[in-house]
């Protein structure tokens, strides 16, 4: 929700302090992240020490479901004893198809990644600069924290108004206090666009 990155390197580090398992959803970092989108774990150069990654075949992936990887003992455990999976009806191949070829062409998109943080970075700085509170987003996800449910509320149905996909996102999602407006960009998104929707997220102050 505040769009922040994990330090996994010190989270590996604490692993194998304790002799933990490290588990890591990368529901917002595949596609997103690392080499050939591999993810944030990839891109941290710790991507061969999660013991359960965890991520989605929607958002980047533009599919349904989700997966988990891990060695073969985790897999064959959790086939057979994960009741949520096992009394799961499964996904349509439709869905399975476009999943796969969908994450198969991340592989080559690089361009499109790094436009897609470029614009999340200069977007989050615009933000700043009309004294916006984007909660030390680093992603593409940026939250913009504007304190009272009504407010959020209210300059949601504003940005919607105008076109913008603007998603008020209140507690108990957020911390009381923490109501925030969140976007998450795409790397089809103009930067004409997001520049209109500094624009129209200006008059917003932050609820005192």
């Amino acid at each position: 929700m505040d769009g922040t990155l994990a330090p996994l390197p010190e989270l590996v580090a604490l692993k194998r302090r304790y002799g933990a398992w490290l588990m890591v959803d990368e529901a917002h970092t595949g596609g997103v992240y690392g080499p050939q989108g591999a993810g944030l774990a990839h891109a941290q150069g710790v991507g061969g020490e999660i013991d359960v990654l965890m991520g989605t075949l929607g958002k980047a992936y533009g599919s349904v479901g989700a997966y988990i990887a891990g060695d073969e003992v985790l897999i064959r455990y959790l086939l057979n004893a994960a009741r949520t999976f096992i009394f799961t009806t499964g996904l349509p191949p439709a869905n399975i198809a476009v999943g796969l070829l969908n994450v198969l062409q991340a592989r080559s998109m690089d361009a499109e990644r790094r436009t897609l943080q470029g614009h999340a970075a200069r977007f989050r700085r615009a933000l700043t600069a009309q004294g916006l509170d984007t909660a030390g987003s680093e992603s593409q996800v940026v939250p913009v924290v504007l304190g009272a449910e009504d407010v959020t509320l209210r300059r949601a149905a504003e940005l919607r108004a105008q076109g913008f996909g603007a998603v008020a996102i209140r507690p108990p999602t957020v911390a009381p206090g923490s109501t925030r407006i969140r976007f998450a960009l795409s790397a089809a998104h103009e930067w004409a666009d997001l520049e209109r929707c500094v624009a129209a997220l200006a008059p917003a102050q932050p609820a005192r």
